[in-house]
């Protein structure tokens, strides 16, 4: 039986070869290219020709990495890799394919080319109509990545407002723009003249679609290089034709390299998405991070003949118009492309097996998901994606081996609030409690519900007393909006209000969609690959870690860490004024660094000794995920310690890995003091979370890396707790290299390092005090490295809450990937200005834990937008007269605003009888939309006040335009 379908699968996959070798041989529309494509014997190498884009690539994109994580092998009973492409320069697979387009088309001039791609000075494009899609950012990529000059030729034509859109990101990228009088054939001729004098690459549009579907299939190579057994891998469908140029290119690579895979694409079942189409091309428009489109109306002059009168739209339907030109300019790719990538091509020749659809709430629960488990956004595309594993679509078995692309991570600020907003209430953590008259209508009956409410740990977010329509004088309906942690919290909840009572209606905001078969713990088995050789395990000492036993650290615990990427960030480095590159320890497996200490500490127990009866660790979430893991690798039993402090999101995955977890005292000590108890009564390893050399010797495989990746750092930004991570990391890099800069950051709100360096004293940190970086919540650092923090740390610097919350959210929305509060220390401490660097300056910031609990980040991105100019309140007096608020509303509407909430209140305050007050809670995007609104108000003869402004860095700065207006009205 085996035999016979051994064959028939071979004789299947025989079948499947021949036909995909036969289509290759004849890939329409690469017929008249030279040399930017591999032939052999007048048949196109298509393989070979992706292979070599794939290295050439390297010298210009950062690199995606294809990361697996346990808990996501466990909960889909396979083993799953997420390629990341949210995290490639742009956060898009498109940098892939404008890249790709620039280097073919340096490749089939080189016979007119002479010199190097690294030393060719620019490149000269012309608009045509309709535009290459790829224009704008192909002039951005050749000055970005290729350090090029770009230069872009068009004649006077009436524009589409697309073209408008490109000719704008043109001109923000520093494109040069050159108008020919003239027809087509004379600004062709005038552009490629200009390129053959200045010896500059001309990009020739007609093989445009072909060089970027070379540059989109190198995503299949990657994958097959990484892990060439793979045997399904997902893709989504957003936006044909949009999607399916890059579905063409990397599915039909892999079929001809691997026949047996099978493509799976992920379709949402709407038109009108919980995602909108404009983030899509989001990637496009957030090239340059301080553009706003909509200002491009204010730059259009009498030069522009525009098509379409734009006057009068406002951005959604500008916004609309684009996509719907950017689809059709898609459309027009050379018509032996278009066919090739039709889905109803792709299906008939089976490159693509199988579509699935996933409804709007699977997404957005998989959207969140995707967020909590890999620590990187993705935008509509990638949570289709995800979607598909998470909701059990695709039948699975445990041998194989799933690949899930998620491409596409650019989101703005309001959207990403829009959408967790609905994420989180769909999934359990928001709901409303709605009383229905049954409540006196008086203090004490509503003191007792809430105070019922928070015996139960609930969060009220608000109260609202309804007295209108009840059946009765003396009862009022009171709705209580709430904060849970999931369905099962809210079921508790509704069985206590109804044995005390009440009737009340409980509703989840949205409706809830629950993963089928979700398995909520690891079972344990043992790692077969842990070296089984002995030598007796003997107690260690600080000047035990040098270079060489840091780097055989990294050896001994590569089986269970991730190497994580460093990467150069343009949009920080302008910002902060230096060379800035990330490295994402928040990506690493279970969220954080901490896995590296305490993988490290055990298996070199293990090389040494026999195995522990157990594990057990006192720690606040990451070290306690870190011991977690390795306990389940190793198939050992697991106890966890924390305070009572601890985030509940940390410790559930903590469980899933199979440890029990103890909630014990208001500090980390209490918690070492139970840990160390359970460790005499059960006979099991104590790992400590920082003061112990193995740990530390663990954690300064991060130096290795860094100086790897960056071998003239200059500076390295380390957040610090108990201070195990900087120890290692400082031992290694200032023993090769004393003058490399070491600075630590801490909150503000626990520092007890800041005065050690002059004093060798801890500053003394309160029983119970609390900090949004609750990773790094440790009153009294130090131990066998305390002589490490005070001569090889150079400096200690700290961070305010907000701070840590505006660069939280700042992080998420530039760089695709989510921080907790002691994730983003560093890097706070360099947007707030706590550092010096210079411009020269290459700077590391370590972003170590992403662990965050998504009703937390909800709560926090509330804070940081407001930080950030994307969220304001005011308070404002009117007359209390009809007509008025619709007035407020309108500004708002003609501001670009979006508004959150209104209230409208008489009788409080310093108001007069015939007086409201007014509050109101609007998103924007940008501190310039907020002064237009102010001003308008102020030309209203109203005088709003900002609430809360003096929490916004630098507000008389940014508030000026509207405090000048203010004043001068008051003044007269």
């Amino acid at each position: 039986m085996e035999n016979s379908r051994y064959k028939e699968e071979r004789c299947l996959l025989k079948s499947r070869q021949t036909s995909i070798l036969h289509f290759f041989s004849h890939i329409p529309g690469f017929d008249g290219i030279k040399h930017a494509v591999l032939w052999n014997n007048n048949q196109l190498d298509y393989v070979g020709t992706v292979q070599r884009m794939t290295k050439l690539l390297r010298e210009y994109l950062y690199g995606s990495p294809l990361f697996g994580y346990v808990l996501l092998d466990n909960e889909f009973g396979c083993t799953v890799r997420q390629k990341m492409l949210n995290l490639e320069r742009y956060g898009d697979a498109h940098a892939k394919a404008v890249c790709s387009i620039i280097i073919s088309n340096y490749l089939e001039q080189q016979d007119r080319l002479t010199t190097p791609l690294k030393e060719v000075k620019g490149i000269v494009q012309v608009m045509k109509s309709p535009s290459d899609p790829y224009l704008d950012a192909t002039g951005m990529m050749s000055i970005d990545a290729f350090k090029m000059k770009s230069v872009l030729f068009c004649t006077r034509h009436q524009f589409t407002l697309f073209e408008v859109v490109q000719i704008y990101n043109c001109t923000r990228n520093g494109t040069e723009i050159v108008v020919v009088d003239g027809g087509m054939e004379e600004c062709l001729s005038s552009a490629q003249k200009y390129a053959t004098e200045n010896n500059y690459i001309f990009i020739d549009s007609e093989h445009t679609f072909q060089y970027a579907m070379v540059g989109l299939s190198t995503t299949g190579d990657e994958i097959l290089k990484d892990q060439p057994d793979t045997d399904i891998i997902l893709l989504p469908l957003r936006n044909p034709p949009l999607d399916c140029l890059s579905i063409t290119a990397v599915s039909v690579y892999m079929k001809r390299v691997r026949p047996s895979v099978q493509t799976i694409l992920s379709k949402s079942d709407k038109v009108e998405s919980l995602f909108p189409d404009v983030m899509n091309i989001r990637w496009r428009t957030n090239i340059v991070p301080n553009a706003n489109l909509p200002s491009l109306f204010n730059l259009l002059d009498e030069d522009y003949d525009i098509v379409d009168d734009i006057q009068d739209m406002n951005t959604s339907q500008w916004v609309t118009r684009v996509i719907r030109e950017y689809t059709l300019h898609y459309s027009s790719m050379p018509k032996s492309i278009y066919n090739l990538s039709s889905l109803s091509n792709l299906l008939n020749r089976k490159y693509v097996d199988q579509v699935i659809e996933i409804t709007e709430d699977e997404a957005a629960i998989s959207f969140m998901r995707c967020l909590e488990y890999t620590h990187t956004q993705t935008d509509g595309r990638g949570a289709l994606v995800f979607a598909a594993l998470w909701h059990r679509k695709i039948i699975t078995t445990p041998h194989d081996k799933i690949v899930g692309v998620l491409t596409g991570g650019y989101m703005d600020f309001i959207s990403f609030q829009s959408i967790l907003g609905y994420c989180l209430g769909i999934s359990g953590h928001y709901f409303t409690i709605n009383t229905e008259n049954q409540i006196q209508d008086d203090t004490k009956s509503v003191s007792l519900l809430l105070q019922l409410l928070g015996s139960h740990s609930v969060s009220v977010q608000d109260v609202t007393f309804d007295r209108t329509g009840g059946s009765s004088p003396y009862h009022v309906r009171v709705i209580v909006q709430c904060t849970s942690k999931g369905f099962e919290q809210q079921e508790t909840i509704a069985s206590v209000l109804r044995e005390e009572g009440y009737k009340v209606q409980m509703q989840a905001r949205g409706s809830s969609v629950l993963p089928r078969n979700v398995r909520t713990s690891c079972e344990q088995t043992g790692n077969k690959e842990i070296s089984q050789k002995y030598r007796p395990y003997l107690p260690r000492k600080m000047t035990d870690i040098t270079p060489d036993s840091i780097r055989e650290a990294a050896e001994r615990i590569g089986g269970n860490t991730l190497r994580t990427p460093i990467y150069p960030d343009k949009y920080y480095s302008e910002i902060c004024g230096c060379q800035l590159y990330l490295k994402l320890e928040n990506i690493q497996q279970t969220g954080s660094f901490k896995i590296r200490g305490s993988s490290n500490m055990v298996l070199r127990v293990l090389e040494g000794s026999e195995p522990p009866k157990g594990l057990i660790a006192a720690s606040a979430g990451n070290h306690a995920q870190g011991v977690a893991l390795v306990a389940y690798k190793l198939g050992l039993p697991c106890a966890i310690v924390c305070p009572s402090y601890a985030p509940d999101g940390k410790l559930n995955y903590t469980r899933k890995y199979g440890a029990e977890v103890y909630k014990i005292g208001n500090s980390l000590e209490e918690c070492a003091e139970y840990a160390d108890k359970l460790c005499k009564e059960r006979g099991w390893l104590y790992v400590k979370p920082f003061n112990d050399v193995d740990v530390i010797e663990g954690q300064g495989t991060m130096g290795k890396e860094i100086l790897e990746d960056i071998p003239n750092v200059d500076t390295v930004l380390v957040n610090v707790g108990g201070g195990g991570m900087i120890a290692g990391i400082a031992t290694y890099l200032k023993t090769i290299n004393p003058k490399i800069r070491i600075i630590g950051v801490q909150s503000e709100v626990v520092a007890p390092l800041m005065d050690y360096k002059k004093t060798e004293l801890f500053r003394v940190i309160p029983v119970g005090t609390t900090t949004i970086a609750d990773g790094v919540n440790v009153r009294i650092p130090g131990g066998v490295h305390s002589n490490i923090l005070r001569d090889l740390v150079d400096e200690y610097v700290s961070v305010t809450e907000n701070e840590i919350a505006s660069t939280i959210v700042n992080l998420l929305s530039s760089s695709r990937t989510l921080s907790e509060g002691a994730g983003c220390l560093g890097l706070a401490a360099l947007l707030h200005k706590k550092v010096q660097v210079k411009p020269n300056e290459r700077v590391c910031v370590i972003v170590c834990g992403g662990n965050i609990d998504m009703s937390t980040l909800g709560q926090i991105y509330e804070y940081g937008m407001r930080s950030l100019g994307r969220f304001f309140t005011i308070n404002i007096t009117v007359k209390d007269a009809p007509g008025q608020l619709s007035k407020m509303i309108a500004l708002a509407a003609q501001s670009e605003l979006k508004v959150q909430e209104v209230k409208h209140m008489r009788g409080v305050g310093n108001i007069q009888w015939n007086e409201a007050n007014v509050i109101m809670s609007l998103y924007s995007h940008s501190f310039a939309q907020q002064n237009h609104f102010l001003k308008s108000l102020v030309q209203m003869k109203t005088h709003p006040v900002v609430v809360g402004r003096e929490f916004v860095k630098d507000h008389d700065k940014l508030y000026k335009p509207f405090d000048d207006l203010l004043a001068n009205v008051q003044g007269k």
